[in-house]
């Protein structure tokens, strides 16, 4: 969920990406992260949008009129032609900007860890463009919200025990300093069941909190954030037998009537996925000594 397709090469990481969903004849979708276009001989925040967006499968289509890149709601719809599952895509900024604090009256902070916040302009639309379907659609549509940038009412409803669904925290919850009230439109139109953020690089928590899922992502990558030479980790490795990662997927199955069902999967617990690569390639990730034997 963002952070994509980084650095001076970017373009071509997208061109790369696009052209993987393409020859697997596959529809996908993207949000913005912070990084996403901060590198100064790469591609512009700005720009990125339609690289990704010259691929026939990608179904992001942004829509104007409102801050950030990326804003998009992609209807999926039943054999009858009802709606019965919205996603929804935001760009929830990269940091805070002297200018729109000002707007907000917040204090303006700079530097490391000032992430950005969800604009009202923004907010709005997602209220307006949600009621239209529903309008059209005779009832309001379930929906999912795709973002980067986790909202402040993960670490809430984390903090309630009892909330947590899978997962854990293993790291503070990097979001904005200032809460803009995504949530309480959420809750104000009852769509929206589950968010999904990326940006915390450990945290792989579901929580289900005043009945919407606040969830993250799993990474694609595996074990990319732990250092490999860490004590603890080789203490797992002696200890566990291999160490915990929480890279993977997650699935979500969208039924008949327009529920979910939300399934983390974890790389470790699939071997098969590394299949193919080179003993170079193994060693380099420590396969044999991570996946189960």
């Amino acid at each position: 969920m963002g952070d994509n397709c980084l650095g001076p090469n970017a373009a071509q990481a997208i061109d790369n990406l696009g052209e993987l969903f393409e020859r697997n004849n596959t529809y996908w979708g993207y949000v913005l992260g912070n990084h996403d276009g901060e590198n100064a001989n790469g591609p512009k925040r700005h720009e990125l949008p339609a690289l990704y967006g010259k691929f026939e499968h990608c179904v992001v289509i942004p829509e104007e009129g409102m801050y950030g890149y990326g804003n998009a709601m992609v209807n999926i719809k039943n054999s009858e032609g009802k709606v019965i599952q919205t996603l929804v895509f935001i760009d929830s900024g990269d940091y805070l900007k002297e200018e729109y604090c000002e707007e907000y009256g917040f204090n303006f902070v700079s530097g490391k860890g000032k992430y950005d916040f969800i604009k009202k302009d923004q907010i709005d639309w997602y209220k307006r463009r949600l009621r239209e379907i529903a309008d059209k659609n005779g009832s309001m549509p379930n929906s999912i919200m795709f973002l980067h940038i986790p909202l402040v009412e993960y670490a809430i409803g984390y903090g309630i025990k009892d909330n947590r669904v899978y997962g854990k925290r293993s790291e503070k919850e990097c979001s904005s300093l200032y809460n803009t009230g995504m949530f309480d439109a959420i809750l104000e139109l009852g769509s929206t069941k589950a968010v999904v953020c990326g940006h915390d690089h450990t945290n792989d928590y579901n929580v289900l909190y005043r009945g919407v899922n606040l969830l993250y992502s799993q990474s694609s990558a595996y074990n990319s954030y732990i250092k490999r030479n860490d004590a603890a980790l080789i203490a797992k490795y002696v200890n566990l037998g291999k160490a915990d990662f929480n890279d993977g997927h997650t699935v979500f199955s969208v039924n008949k009537d327009g529920g979910i069902t939300i399934t983390p999967v974890l790389n470790q617990d699939n071997p098969s996925l590394f299949d193919g690569l080179s003993e170079a390639h193994r060693k380099e990730l420590d396969l044999d000594k991570t996946l189960p034997q």
